[in-house]
């Protein structure tokens, strides 16, 4: 058989995943065709995002040739494609099943030659509906940051006034954000793809940390490590392709526009009030003062506006303000007094 990636420039990554899954699973699949595809997979992570969603895909279809609803679609997409590499790859795995007749297998040699449409339809739309799906479950942090450890071993730290929704199942991984900012450790798992549903678009991650947060109808997706794959509405209508992040980058969706737009980002400082600490770099002053007021009881309120353009760079507890008022005249040209139960800060 020719190489899977034989005449596959310009094709997406999502369908040349497929192809390797498909050849992967051939009796007669090569050591050099292995090789192959362990080059394909590491020339970016959008490779690698993209055949985990292609495993998780073919995970989530066993069985679905009993299926009462659905068998009639995997009949139908039981028929030999069109396509040459896939005409190619049904006439291997026929072969294969002539060999060793068991109808069960044979059925899904020939399934496993490419994901017809009728299938992809069937899955979408019909299967869910012939499963009882678990109730989503809530949590929210109101007044302080929250850690909920899900039941597949992930960790979602919430940030004051934010709440999820999150169903966990056999099948499926997914989280609502309702509001708020959220920090997402996400247990691996191939055969379920973590989704987080933040409104305007999806994020799905396969083992990886990122933050997600929503404000009304802005949201922002940090990636710290491993891979996440970023999908609209509009994308699935149009056949749009996800957007992939990489660590270090930040996504940005504004209403306004209609559009995500990609930029680096200091992730850890984008994400530093879940483990506890403010990091600024450089930051406007007023900025500053006003994330630091959000953890605080006690309150810091700038002597004059034109302060706000102050710079301030450091590493301050989440939360003392007391102690971010002490430490401040040491990084800037400002003093502090107590006034009122709060803390006025001016220039010295």
């Amino acid at each position: 058989m020719s190489g899977v990636l034989e005449g596959m420039d310009g094709i997406a990554p999502a369908d040349v995943a497929a192809r390797w899954h498909a050849r992967l699973m051939a009796p007669d699949c090569t050591l050099r065709e292995r090789e192959q595809f362990e080059a394909w997979l590491g020339q970016s992570p959008e490779n690698l995002l993209a055949f985990e969603e292609a495993k998780a895909l073919w995970a989530g279809l066993d069985g679905l040739e009993d299926d009462e609803v659905l068998a009639p679609h995997v009949v139908a997409a039981l028929e030999l494609e069109a396509d040459p590499f896939i005409a190619q790859w049904t006439r291997a795995a026929e072969g294969v099943a002539r060999a060793r007749p068991t109808p069960h297998r044979r059925r899904w040699l020939a399934m496993a030659t490419g994901v017809a449409a009728a299938v992809i339809l069937a899955v979408v739309v019909l299967w869910p509906s012939t499963r009882v799906q678990t109730p989503p479950v809530p949590y929210a942090a109101t007044d302080r940051i929250e850690s909920v450890r899900l039941a597949d071993g992930s960790v979602i730290a919430l940030d004051l006034d934010t709440a999820v929704a999150a169903r966990i199942d056999g099948e499926r991984r997914s989280v609502e954000l309702q509001r708020g900012r959220a920090v997402f450790d996400v247990a691996r798992d191939a055969s379920r793809p973590f989704v987080v549903d933040a409104g305007v678009g999806t994020v799905t991650a396969l083992g990886t940390r990122f933050q997600v947060q929503r404000s009304g109808g802005h949201v922002s997706v940090t990636l710290l490590e491993g891979v996440v794959g970023i999908s609209t509405a509009a994308d699935s209508t149009a056949g749009g392709r996800m957007l992939r992040l990489v660590p270090g980058q930040t996504a940005r969706y504004a209403p306004e526009t209609a559009s995500w737009s990609v930029q680096a980002a200091d992730a850890s400082a984008l994400t530093s009030w879940s483990e506890g600490f403010h990091v600024f770099g450089a930051t406007p002053l007023g900025q500053a003062i006003a994330d630091i007021n959000r953890y605080s009881d006690v309150m810091l309120v700038l002597a004059s506006p034109d302060m706000e353009s102050l710079s301030v760079s450091g590493s301050f507890k989440l939360g003392d303000g007391k102690a971010v008022a002490e430490a401040l005249p040491y990084a800037l040209p400002v003093k502090t007094e107590a006034r009122d139960g709060k803390i006025v800060i001016s220039r010295r």
